[in-house]
C-alpha cells in the first residue's frame, strides 16, 4: 500500500514508499470510463460528478456530502482528468509547470509508479479547504492529472490510488458531442433580465455614517486570522433588484465556517470563513461588489474545480473578490468594473457539472490573497468580513452585518 505522505526535513522530497498492491475487496462502486480509459473503485458514500463540458482537462470528480438541497456544499475527494493538450512525454514538464505556478508555496515532489505506469506526486498544492496532493500519470500515450482533495494522502487516498487502472479507451471524446466549456462562458441564461440597474442615484462616493470617502482609498489591515472590511467603506450586495423576482435573497445557506467556508489565514488554502452564499435563481444578475479591475474569469480547474464559473476582481489596496457558481460570465480579464457592472449571472456550476449545487451566488472578499490564474482560484491571504453592505431598495440603505438565513434586499 502507499504509505502516508510526509515531508522530509530537507523539504526536497516526499518521504513515501511508493509501492502499490492490488486494491482491497472492500465494498464499493466501480466507475469505468470508456473515454478516459480509466477504471476506479470508490466508496459508495462518494458520488460522482462527470464533466458536462469539454475543457482542456476532461474527466470526473468524486464528491463527499449530499448532492442538491439547501446545504449542498460538497467537498472534492478525488478528481481524475485527461490532460487533452498533453502527451505521456510531458510528465516532467507538467510537474515543473505546477511547481512554477505557486512560487510562494514549497511544493515537494517524488517520482512514483501507479499500476506500473510512471507518475509524479506533488504536495502540498493550494486548494479549497485543505492542501491537495497532485499526481501526474503517463499511461497509454496520455497524461492524466489526479488530485486528492483531502490534503496529504491518507488511508482513503491510498485506497483510491491503489484502485486506479488504465486501459485502452474504447470511445472517443468527440462521440460525446459535448459543448466546449469556452463556448458557454458568456452565454446569457434564458430568462435573465438585462435592465435591472438600481433606480435612483448611484453615488460616486460612499456615504456610510454620513461621511464621504474616496472610493480608491482603502487602508489595508495586517495581522493573523480574519479581518474586517473597513467600517467606513461600503461595498454592495452583488445581486440586482430583480433577484428572485422580487428584489430579495437570503444570506446563506452556508457561510461562517460551514461547508467550504473555513479558514481565516492559512497559507495555500482558500480562506473563506466570511464568504456569503446568496440564495438566487439561475440567471439572476450578479454585480461587482465594488469598483476595480477583473483579474480572472472562466472555469475554475484543478483544486478549485468545485467553484464552477468564477470572476475574480481586484478591488484595490490588497482586497480581492471572488464570485462563484455562475451560470455565465459577462466580463473579461483586464476590464474595469464599477458597482453598475454586470459581472455575470447566478447559477449552480461546479465540477463542470451544472446543477450540482443549488443555484446561489458565492461571494467572498480576501485581503492580500494570491491568485491562481491558471485554475482561477485564490489562496492564502485573509478572509474579510463585510460591513456596511450597501443596497438600493426602498430608497437605499446599508446592512451592518450578515447572519445565516438573513433576508437581504436591493
Amino acid at each position: 500500500m502507499l504509505k502516508r505522505l510526509g515531508v522530509l526535513t530537507t523539504g526536497a522530497l516526499l518521504a513515501v514508499a511508493m509501492q502499490f498492491t492490488p486494491a482491497s475487496n472492500a465494498a464499493g462502486s466501480i466507475h469505468a470510463d470508456p473515454v478516459l480509459g480509466i477504471r476506479l473503485k470508490h466508496p459508495e458514500a462518494l458520488h460522482l460528478a462527470q464533466d458536462q463540458y469539454l475543457s482542456h482537462n476532461f474527466g470526473f470528480t468524486l464528491m463527499e456530502g449530499k448532492q442538491g438541497g439547501l446545504d449542498a456544499e460538497s467537498r472534492m475527494a478525488l478528481r481524475v482528468s485527461w490532460m487533452r493538450q498533453h502527451g505521456a512525454g510531458d510528465l516532467q514538464s507538467a510537474a515543473k509547470d505546477l511547481v512554477a505556478q505557486y512560487p510562494d508555496i514549497a511544493i515537494n515532489q517524488k517520482s512514483i509508479a501507479i499500476a506500473g505506469h510512471p507518475a509524479i506526486a506533488l504536495y502540498p498544492v493550494p486548494g479549497m479547504s485543505s492542501e491537495n496532493t497532485y499526481v501526474y500519470v503517463a499511461a497509454n500515450n496520455r497524461l492524466y492529472e489526479v488530485i486528492y482533495g483531502r490534503g496529504m494522502l491518507d488511508t482513503e487516498g491510498t485506497a483510491l490510488l491503489d484502485s486506479l487502472q488504465f486501459t485502452a479507451p474504447t470511445q472517443s471524446v468527440e462521440a460525446l458531442n459535448l459543448v466546449k466549456a469556452d463556448d458557454v462562458i458568456s452565454t446569457v441564461p434564458a430568462g435573465a433580465i438585462h435592465d435591472a440597474l438600481p433606480k435612483g442615484p448611484q453615488p460616486e462616493h460612499d456615504h456610510a455614517a454620513g461621511i464621504q470617502h474616496d472610493l480608491d482609498v482603502i487602508e489595508p489591515m495586517a495581522g493573523p486570522g480574519c479581518v474586517d472590511w473597513p467600517t467606513w467603506k461600503a461595498i454592495q450586495t452583488p445581486f440586482a433588484n430583480t433577484a428572485n423576482g422580487n428584489g430579495w435573497s437570503n444570506a446563506g445557506p452556508s457561510f461562517y465556517n460551514e461547508g467550504y467556508h473555513v479558514n481565516c489565514n492559512v497559507a495555500g488554502r482558500l480562506n473563506d470563513y466570511h464568504a456569503i452564499d446568496f440564495r438566487l435563481r439561475t440567471g439572476d444578475i450578479a454585480y461587482s461588489p465594488g469598483a476595480g479591475t477583473v483579474l480572472a474569469t472562466g472555469w475554475a480547474g484543478g483544486g478549485w474545480s468545485t467553484l464552477g464559473r468564477v470572476v475574480i476582481i481586484d478591488l484595490g489596496n490588497g482586497y480581492k473578490s471572488l464570485a462563484a457558481h455562475l451560470s455565465s460570465i459577462n466580463v473579461s480579464p483586464g476590464q474595469a468594473v464599477t458597482i453598475s457592472t454586470v459581472i455575470g449571472y447566478a447559477g449552480g456550476s461546479g465540477n463542470y457539472s451544472d446543477g450540482f449545487f443549488t443555484p446561489h451566488l458565492h461571494q467572498g472578499i480576501y485581503l492580500n490573497a494570491s491568485v491562481d490564474y491558471g485554475n482561477r482560484g485564490v489562496y492564502s491571504g485573509q478572509s474579510v468580513e463585510p460591513h456596511n453592505v450597501r443596497y438600493y431598495g426602498n430608497g437605499g440603505g446599508y446592512y451592518g452585518t450578515f447572519y445565516r438565513g438573513q433576508s437581504v434586499s436591493w
